[in-house]
This record gives C-alpha cells, sequence and structure tokens, in this order.
C-alpha cells in the first residue's frame, strides 16, 4: 500500500476513535447508553438483585428488613435518614432501571468490597441514582446513598450542541478548527516522504497533554497544565457532572512543521508524491 493510503487509514482510525468513542458513551443519564449495555453484562446479578431489595426496603421503610441486611452498628439517626430516602423517591415506579456503575475493591486487612451504581429513569425524565457498597465478606449493605436529579438538571449537565449559544457554538468552533489541523498534520507526516518514526510521530501529534477545558454549564473556562487526553479536541462528562469540552494545544503538530520547516503547498505535494 502506498503511503497516502496508510495515511488516510490512519486518520480514519482516528476519527473513528473520537465519533465512535462519543455514539458508545452516549448519553450517560440515559439508562438505553450503549455502554450501559457492557456495565450491565459485568455486574454479577446476584449484586445488582441485592442493592435493588436494600433500595426498595429504603422506599417501604423497612427498619427490620434493613438492620438485618446492613453491617452494624447503624448511626442512631438511621430511621430519620431512611424516612429521608423515602421521602425523595416519586410516587410512580421508573420506567427503567439499569447498573451504570460496578466496582470491586479491597482494604488492606483483606475486606473486599463491591460498589454498584443503579440508574432509575422516571417517565418525567427524572432519574433517582443509588449507589449501594456490599460487604463481600459479610454479605451486608456497607454504605447507601440516593441522589435524585430533575429533568432540568440533567438537561443542564447534558452536552447539547443544537441548543447551544454563542459561547458554546464558538468553544465547538475552536475545538474543530484545531482538530482539523491536527488531522492534516497527521495525514502530512504519515504520508509525506523521508520522515523518521512516523508512529511515533503519530502519538506525538494525535495524543494532548496541556490545553483548555470548558464548563458546558457554566462556560467556566479553565487550564488544564498537564491533563493527557486522547485526540487534540473533544469531550468528557463524568457522572453528576457537566460535560467538558477540552482543547489540548497541538504540541506536536507545530512541532512538526517547525522542524520540516514552512509547509508550501506545492513542496507538501511533490514530497507525499
Amino acid at each position: 500500500m502506498s503511503r497516502q493510503v496508510w495515511a488516510a487509514i490512519a486518520c480514519l482510525v482516528v476519527i473513528a476513535l473520537g465519533v465512535g468513542g462519543i455514539a458508545f458513551n452516549g448519553d450517560i443519564y440515559d439508562t438505553r447508553s450503549p455502554i450501559y449495555g457492557l456495565v450491565k453484562r459485568i455486574t454479577p446479578q446476584d449484586d445488582y438483585q441485592r442493592a435493588e431489595d436494600y433500595a426498595r426496603m429504603m422506599r417501604a421503610q423497612d427498619l427490620d428488613g434493613l438492620k438485618r441486611e446492613s453491617v452494624l452498628p447503624l448511626a442512631p439517626n438511621f430511621s430519620s435518614l431512611v424516612t429521608q430516602v423515602a421521602d425523595t423517591y416519586p410516587p410512580t415506579e421508573p420506567i427503567a432501571s439499569a447498573p451504570i456503575r460496578y466496582s470491586l475493591a479491597a482494604s488492606s486487612d483483606g475486606r473486599r468490597s463491591a460498589t454498584v451504581v443503579i440508574n432509575h429513569r422516571y417517565a418525567d425524565g427524572s432519574a433517582i441514582f443509588t449507589t449501594t457498597v456490599l460487604d463481600k465478606t459479610t454479605n451486608k449493605v456497607q454504605m447507601f446513598t440516593l441522589s435524585k436529579y430533575s429533568a432540568a438538571n440533567i438537561a443542564a449537565l447534558r452536552l447539547d450542541p443544537l441548543n447551544a449559544n454563542g459561547t458554546q457554538d464558538f468553544t465547538l468552533f475552536a475545538a474543530s478548527i484545531v482538530f482539523m489541523f491536527t488531522l492534516v498534520t497527521l495525514y502530512a507526516c504519515l504520508a509525506a516522504k523521508g520522515v523518521k518514526w512516523k508512529w511515533l510521530w503519530f502519538f506525538f501529534i494525535t495524543a494532548g497533554v496541556t490545553g483548555l477545558r470548558f464548563n458546558w454549564m457554566t462556560q467556566a473556562l479553565s487550564f488544564a497544565l498537564i491533563d493527557i487526553r486522547w485526540g487534540a479536541a473533544g469531550y468528557f462528562q463524568n457522572l453528576f457532572e457537566p460535560a467538558y469540552i477540552y482543547i489540548n494545544f497541538p504540541v506536536g503538530a507545530l512541532l512538526f512543521w517547525l522542524t520540516r520547516g514552512k509547509p508550501k503547498p506545492a513542496n507538501f505535494i511533490q514530497s507525499a508524491a
């Protein structure tokens, strides 16, 4: 295969990883997101069911059942805490529930625990997230927390380019420019003749180390000195946090052009031939 074909394939891989990652992760507040299908597969059914059963006992204020299934001793105000949790639940049943995070941990004394985070989605667009920490040594519940988000709360946290304002549009435009610049640089590097260590250049051009972070909800701009991420620009979002657009400084792409000299279209076409 020619250099141009390999370069085009490499650029398509970069695009696919970026677009595919967004499509795979989807909406982290929607139980139908593809990534949660993977989480569901790795979550043991017993752990998921125990977490759901404990949440149901919380909602029903079943103090005897909760005491039986909890790691003792309980807090002195346990009954009032249960009442507060039960009052948080809406009167209707959720239209869908799914585990969205599962992790295992071990303490220095050898005790093991599992954390199950479950998203309960309701018809009005709201959601309740329960986090249950299961003590695998005693098969009891070590900790339980509940977070309720209204439809408006979730909408504010989501990345929604279709309803973006001027500041958000400009940030998306800037991120697109930086991404396209690194993509063009990557193609030029891999397709050109005489460039050494091309695959090291591949990672150097596509990886980001430092740059700007834009909070989609608050529209606050911050600087990250060291934050290694794939791609010169993109977005990331953690659960219960707003989405962030990141724009990394294209250090690798700029260094490539500086080491090659000032790029001239005619010379580039000749070197890639």
